[in-house]
Protein backbone atom coordinates (compact mmCIF):
# COMPACT_ATOMS: atom_id res chain seq x y z
CA UNK A 1 0.00 0.00 0.00
CA UNK A 2 2.91 2.31 0.82
CA UNK A 3 4.57 1.65 -2.58
CA UNK A 4 1.23 2.28 -4.31
CA UNK A 5 0.86 5.65 -2.53
CA UNK A 6 4.42 6.63 -3.48
CA UNK A 7 3.63 5.71 -7.09
CA UNK A 8 0.62 8.05 -7.13
CA UNK A 9 2.75 10.89 -5.74
CA UNK A 10 5.35 10.20 -8.45
CA UNK A 11 2.69 10.48 -11.19
CA UNK A 12 1.45 13.73 -9.65
CA UNK A 13 4.98 15.17 -9.61
CA UNK A 14 5.52 14.17 -13.24
CA UNK A 15 2.20 15.65 -14.37
CA UNK A 16 2.88 18.85 -12.41
CA UNK A 17 6.27 19.25 -14.13
CA UNK A 18 4.73 18.55 -17.56
CA UNK A 19 2.06 21.18 -16.90
CA UNK A 20 4.64 23.95 -16.51
CA UNK A 21 5.77 23.66 -20.14
CA UNK A 22 3.47 26.38 -21.45
CA UNK A 23 4.77 29.08 -19.11
CA UNK A 24 8.45 28.42 -19.80
CA UNK A 25 8.01 28.03 -23.58
CA UNK A 26 6.22 31.40 -23.65
CA UNK A 27 9.09 32.94 -21.65
CA UNK A 28 11.73 32.15 -24.31
CA UNK A 29 12.13 34.71 -27.08
CA UNK A 30 13.52 32.40 -29.76
CA UNK A 31 12.47 30.38 -32.80
CA UNK A 32 10.10 27.60 -31.63
CA UNK A 33 11.99 24.89 -33.52
CA UNK A 34 15.21 25.95 -31.76
CA UNK A 35 13.36 25.82 -28.42
CA UNK A 36 12.05 22.32 -29.16
CA UNK A 37 15.46 21.08 -30.32
CA UNK A 38 17.34 22.51 -27.34
CA UNK A 39 14.78 21.18 -24.86
CA UNK A 40 14.97 17.67 -26.35
CA UNK A 41 18.78 17.73 -26.47
CA UNK A 42 18.99 18.65 -22.79
CA UNK A 43 16.37 16.05 -21.80
CA UNK A 44 18.01 13.35 -23.91
CA UNK A 45 21.41 13.95 -22.32
CA UNK A 46 19.92 13.99 -18.80
CA UNK A 47 18.28 10.59 -19.41
CA UNK A 48 21.20 9.15 -21.42
CA UNK A 49 22.40 6.82 -18.60
CA UNK A 50 19.07 4.94 -18.83
CA UNK A 51 19.67 3.76 -22.43
CA UNK A 52 20.70 0.11 -22.66
CA UNK A 53 22.83 0.33 -25.81
CA UNK A 54 23.41 -3.45 -25.85
CA UNK A 55 19.73 -3.99 -26.62
CA UNK A 56 19.46 -1.22 -29.19
CA UNK A 57 18.31 -2.57 -32.59
CA UNK A 58 16.94 -0.64 -35.57
CA UNK A 59 13.41 -1.48 -36.77
CA UNK A 60 10.59 0.18 -38.70
CA UNK A 61 8.54 0.47 -35.50
CA UNK A 62 11.37 2.24 -33.68
CA UNK A 63 11.98 4.59 -36.61
CA UNK A 64 8.26 5.45 -36.78
CA UNK A 65 8.23 6.12 -33.03
CA UNK A 66 11.26 8.40 -33.23
CA UNK A 67 9.81 10.41 -36.14
CA UNK A 68 6.35 10.77 -34.55
CA UNK A 69 7.92 11.78 -31.22
CA UNK A 70 10.05 14.45 -32.89
CA UNK A 71 7.08 15.84 -34.80
CA UNK A 72 4.82 15.85 -31.74
CA UNK A 73 7.27 17.81 -29.58
CA UNK A 74 8.21 20.26 -32.31
CA UNK A 75 4.63 20.95 -33.44
CA UNK A 76 3.50 21.40 -29.82
CA UNK A 77 6.15 24.04 -29.13
CA UNK A 78 5.25 25.87 -32.37
CA UNK A 79 1.54 25.70 -31.47
CA UNK A 80 2.25 27.06 -27.98
CA UNK A 81 4.10 30.03 -29.47
CA UNK A 82 1.32 30.74 -32.01
CA UNK A 83 -1.83 30.23 -29.96
CA UNK A 84 -2.95 30.15 -26.33
CA UNK A 85 -1.23 27.53 -24.19
CA UNK A 86 -4.64 26.21 -23.14
CA UNK A 87 -5.50 25.61 -26.80
CA UNK A 88 -2.22 23.84 -27.58
CA UNK A 89 -2.35 21.38 -24.67
CA UNK A 90 -6.09 20.63 -24.95
CA UNK A 91 -6.02 20.04 -28.71
CA UNK A 92 -2.97 17.78 -28.39
CA UNK A 93 -5.07 15.56 -26.11
CA UNK A 94 -7.40 14.74 -29.03
CA UNK A 95 -5.04 11.82 -29.78
CA UNK A 96 -7.64 9.16 -28.73
CA UNK A 97 -9.96 10.37 -31.52
CA UNK A 98 -7.29 9.87 -34.20
CA UNK A 99 -6.38 6.45 -32.78
CA UNK A 100 -10.07 5.53 -32.82
CA UNK A 101 -10.41 6.59 -36.47
CA UNK A 102 -7.25 4.66 -37.40
CA UNK A 103 -8.55 1.54 -35.63
CA UNK A 104 -11.92 1.76 -37.41
CA UNK A 105 -10.21 2.13 -40.80
CA UNK A 106 -7.86 -0.81 -40.17
CA UNK A 107 -10.32 -3.24 -38.56
CA UNK A 108 -13.57 -2.08 -40.24
CA UNK A 109 -15.16 -2.40 -36.79
CA UNK A 110 -16.71 0.30 -34.62
CA UNK A 111 -16.68 0.08 -30.83
CA UNK A 112 -20.10 1.42 -29.82
CA UNK A 113 -18.88 2.05 -26.27
CA UNK A 114 -16.38 4.61 -27.62
CA UNK A 115 -18.76 6.55 -29.88
CA UNK A 116 -19.90 8.94 -27.13
CA UNK A 117 -16.36 9.68 -25.83
CA UNK A 118 -15.19 10.35 -29.39
CA UNK A 119 -18.19 12.64 -29.96
CA UNK A 120 -17.12 14.74 -26.95
CA UNK A 121 -13.54 14.97 -28.24
CA UNK A 122 -14.77 15.84 -31.74
CA UNK A 123 -17.08 18.47 -30.27
CA UNK A 124 -14.13 19.95 -28.41
CA UNK A 125 -12.23 20.31 -31.69
CA UNK A 126 -15.21 22.14 -33.22
CA UNK A 127 -15.21 24.64 -30.35
CA UNK A 128 -11.56 25.45 -31.05
CA UNK A 129 -12.15 25.72 -34.80
CA UNK A 130 -15.05 28.13 -34.16
CA UNK A 131 -12.78 30.42 -32.13
CA UNK A 132 -12.67 33.87 -33.78
CA UNK A 133 -9.41 34.47 -35.62
CA UNK A 134 -7.10 36.70 -33.59
CA UNK A 135 -3.45 37.12 -34.49
CA UNK A 136 -1.96 33.72 -35.24
CA UNK A 137 -4.29 31.61 -33.12
CA UNK A 138 -5.93 29.90 -36.12
CA UNK A 139 -2.57 28.67 -37.42
CA UNK A 140 -1.61 27.68 -33.87
CA UNK A 141 -4.82 25.72 -33.38
CA UNK A 142 -4.25 23.84 -36.64
CA UNK A 143 -0.64 23.13 -35.65
CA UNK A 144 -1.89 21.84 -32.29
CA UNK A 145 -4.36 19.63 -34.16
CA UNK A 146 -1.51 18.12 -36.18
CA UNK A 147 0.39 17.68 -32.90
CA UNK A 148 -2.56 15.63 -31.63
CA UNK A 149 -2.31 13.40 -34.69
CA UNK A 150 1.43 13.06 -34.06
CA UNK A 151 0.67 12.25 -30.42
CA UNK A 152 -1.69 9.49 -31.59
CA UNK A 153 1.02 7.98 -33.82
CA UNK A 154 3.52 8.28 -30.99
CA UNK A 155 1.16 6.50 -28.56
CA UNK A 156 0.46 3.75 -31.10
CA UNK A 157 4.11 2.96 -31.81
CA UNK A 158 5.15 3.29 -28.16
CA UNK A 159 2.52 0.70 -27.24
CA UNK A 160 4.32 -1.78 -29.50
CA UNK A 161 7.30 -3.80 -28.18
CA UNK A 162 10.56 -1.96 -28.81
CA UNK A 163 14.18 -3.07 -28.34
CA UNK A 164 14.46 -0.77 -25.30
CA UNK A 165 11.77 0.61 -23.04
CA UNK A 166 11.01 3.04 -20.23
CA UNK A 167 13.07 6.13 -19.52
CA UNK A 168 15.87 4.90 -21.82
CA UNK A 169 13.47 4.94 -24.75
CA UNK A 170 12.41 8.50 -23.86
CA UNK A 171 16.08 9.54 -23.88
CA UNK A 172 16.61 8.01 -27.33
CA UNK A 173 13.44 9.72 -28.60
CA UNK A 174 14.59 13.11 -27.35
CA UNK A 175 18.13 12.80 -28.71
CA UNK A 176 16.80 11.76 -32.12
CA UNK A 177 14.18 14.53 -32.03
CA UNK A 178 16.88 17.11 -31.32
CA UNK A 179 18.98 15.89 -34.26
CA UNK A 180 15.97 15.94 -36.60
CA UNK A 181 14.83 19.40 -35.54
CA UNK A 182 18.30 20.94 -35.93
CA UNK A 183 17.88 20.42 -39.70
CA UNK A 184 14.82 22.71 -39.73
CA UNK A 185 16.03 25.57 -37.53
CA UNK A 186 16.08 28.83 -39.52
CA UNK A 187 19.65 29.99 -39.85
CA UNK A 188 21.46 32.03 -38.77
CA UNK A 189 20.48 31.41 -35.14
CA UNK A 190 20.72 34.54 -33.03
CA UNK A 191 21.38 32.83 -29.70
CA UNK A 192 22.90 36.05 -28.35
CA UNK A 193 19.43 37.60 -28.37
CA UNK A 194 18.13 34.99 -25.91
CA UNK A 195 18.03 36.49 -22.43
CA UNK A 196 19.38 34.89 -19.27
CA UNK A 197 15.80 34.09 -18.30
CA UNK A 198 15.36 32.43 -21.69
CA UNK A 199 18.40 30.18 -21.22
CA UNK A 200 17.31 29.32 -17.67
CA UNK A 201 13.84 28.46 -19.02
CA UNK A 202 15.39 26.18 -21.67
CA UNK A 203 17.47 24.43 -19.01
CA UNK A 204 14.38 23.98 -16.84
CA UNK A 205 12.35 22.54 -19.75
CA UNK A 206 15.00 19.97 -20.60
CA UNK A 207 16.10 19.00 -17.09
CA UNK A 208 12.84 19.15 -15.15
CA UNK A 209 9.82 19.45 -17.47
CA UNK A 210 10.88 16.42 -19.52
CA UNK A 211 13.96 14.80 -17.95
CA UNK A 212 13.11 14.61 -14.24
CA UNK A 213 9.38 14.27 -15.00
CA UNK A 214 9.94 11.10 -17.01
CA UNK A 215 12.20 9.62 -14.33
CA UNK A 216 9.35 10.05 -11.83
CA UNK A 217 6.79 8.74 -14.31
CA UNK A 218 8.91 5.70 -15.20
CA UNK A 219 9.31 4.83 -11.52
CA UNK A 220 5.59 5.36 -10.90
CA UNK A 221 4.58 2.82 -13.55
CA UNK A 222 6.39 0.15 -11.54
CA UNK A 223 3.63 0.32 -8.91
CA UNK A 224 0.72 2.20 -10.56
CA UNK A 225 -1.41 0.68 -13.35
CA UNK A 226 -1.22 2.61 -16.66
CA UNK A 227 -4.99 3.30 -16.56
CA UNK A 228 -4.79 4.95 -13.15
CA UNK A 229 -1.64 6.84 -14.15
CA UNK A 230 -3.47 8.14 -17.23
CA UNK A 231 -6.33 9.50 -15.13
CA UNK A 232 -3.99 11.12 -12.59
CA UNK A 233 -1.89 12.66 -15.37
CA UNK A 234 -4.95 14.55 -16.63
CA UNK A 235 -4.05 17.27 -14.15
CA UNK A 236 -1.50 18.34 -16.80
CA UNK A 237 -3.99 19.88 -19.29
CA UNK A 238 -5.90 21.37 -16.35
CA UNK A 239 -2.90 23.00 -14.65
CA UNK A 240 -1.08 24.11 -17.83
CA UNK A 241 -3.46 26.98 -18.71
CA UNK A 242 -3.78 27.93 -15.04
CA UNK A 243 -0.03 28.60 -14.76
CA UNK A 244 -0.15 30.60 -18.00
CA UNK A 245 -3.03 32.72 -16.67
CA UNK A 246 -1.17 33.37 -13.40
CA UNK A 247 2.31 34.09 -14.78
CA UNK A 248 1.75 35.20 -18.39
CA UNK A 249 -1.77 36.66 -17.94
CA UNK A 250 -2.97 34.81 -21.05
CA UNK A 251 -6.72 34.27 -20.67
CA UNK A 252 -8.31 31.41 -22.67
CA UNK A 253 -11.38 32.32 -24.73
CA UNK A 254 -14.80 30.91 -23.91
CA UNK A 255 -14.41 28.68 -26.97
CA UNK A 256 -11.16 27.29 -25.56
CA UNK A 257 -12.77 26.67 -22.16
CA UNK A 258 -15.71 24.77 -23.64
CA UNK A 259 -13.45 22.92 -26.05
CA UNK A 260 -10.98 21.91 -23.33
CA UNK A 261 -13.73 20.70 -20.98
CA UNK A 262 -15.37 18.72 -23.78
CA UNK A 263 -12.08 17.02 -24.67
CA UNK A 264 -11.32 16.19 -21.01
CA UNK A 265 -14.79 14.66 -20.57
CA UNK A 266 -14.26 12.63 -23.73
CA UNK A 267 -10.88 11.35 -22.50
CA UNK A 268 -12.30 10.30 -19.13
CA UNK A 269 -15.22 8.52 -20.79
CA UNK A 270 -12.82 6.85 -23.22
CA UNK A 271 -10.59 5.63 -20.37
CA UNK A 272 -13.67 4.12 -18.73
CA UNK A 273 -14.74 2.47 -22.00
CA UNK A 274 -11.22 1.09 -22.56
CA UNK A 275 -10.87 -0.23 -19.01
CA UNK A 276 -11.41 -3.81 -20.12
CA UNK A 277 -8.68 -3.58 -22.80
CA UNK A 278 -5.29 -3.22 -21.05
CA UNK A 279 -3.38 -2.74 -24.31
CA UNK A 280 -5.21 0.53 -24.90
CA UNK A 281 -4.25 1.89 -21.52
CA UNK A 282 -0.86 3.22 -22.57
CA UNK A 283 -0.13 6.63 -21.14
CA UNK A 284 2.49 8.96 -22.53
CA UNK A 285 2.75 12.73 -22.27
CA UNK A 286 5.06 14.70 -24.50
CA UNK A 287 3.96 18.27 -24.16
Amino acid sequence: MQNFSIGIVQVLIAAFLWSTGGVFIKAIDADPIFIAAARSAIAGLILLPFIDFKKLRFSFGLAALLVSYAYTLCSFVIATKLTASANAIAIQYTAPLWLFIFTVIMTKKVSLARIIPMAFIGGGILFFLMEPVSGTNAAGNLMALSSGIGFAALSYFMSKPQCIAGVGLISLCNLTAALCMVLFIPYPISVSSISTVGWMSLAYLGIFQIGIAYIFYGKALETVAPLKATIIALIEPILNPIWVVIFIHEIPTIYALFGGVSILIGILLDIKASNSTPRENVSVSNS
